[in-house]
C-alpha cells in the first residue's frame, strides 16, 4: 500500500520534473549553439555593415558627381545660348549687312 501511494504521488511529480529538466537542457543547448553561431558569423556581420557604409558613401559620391555634372551641363547650355545670341546679333548688325552688300558688290565686279 505504501508503495502504491509513493508511485501514485511521486511518479507524476518525477515526470513533471523530468519534463522541466528536458526543456531546460534543450534550451541550454540551443543557447550554446546560438552563441557559437553568432561568434562564427560576427566577423561577416561586421564586414557587411562596413560594406553597407562604403556602398552608401559611394552612392552619395555618385549622386554628388551627377549633381555637379547637371550643373556643368546647365552652365554649358547657358554659355551656348549666349554664343548663339551673340552670333545672331552680329549677323543682324548694320556693319554685317554693309559687309554682306560689299561682298556681293565685289563678287559681281569680278
Amino acid at each position: 500500500m505504501i508503495l502504491a501511494i509513493i508511485l501514485i504521488c511521486c511518479l507524476p511529480a518525477g515526470m513533471i520534473l523530468l519534463v522541466f529538466f528536458a526543456i531546460g537542457s534543450a534550451g541550454a543547448k540551443t543557447f550554446r549553439k546560438g552563441k557559437r553561431a553568432y561568434a562564427d558569423f560576427k566577423p561577416y556581420i561586421n564586414n557587411l555593415s562596413d560594406q553597407v557604409a562604403k556602398a552608401q558613401e559611394k552612392g552619395m559620391s555618385f549622386s554628388d558627381r551627377g549633381q555637379k555634372l547637371a550643373e556643368n551641363v546647365q552652365e554649358i547650355q547657358g554659355r551656348w545660348a549666349f554664343i548663339t545670341e551673340s552670333v545672331n546679333e552680329i549677323m543682324n548688325s548694320p556693319a554685317a549687312r554693309v559687309a554682306d552688300m560689299a561682298g556681293r558688290f565685289a563678287s559681281k565686279r569680278s
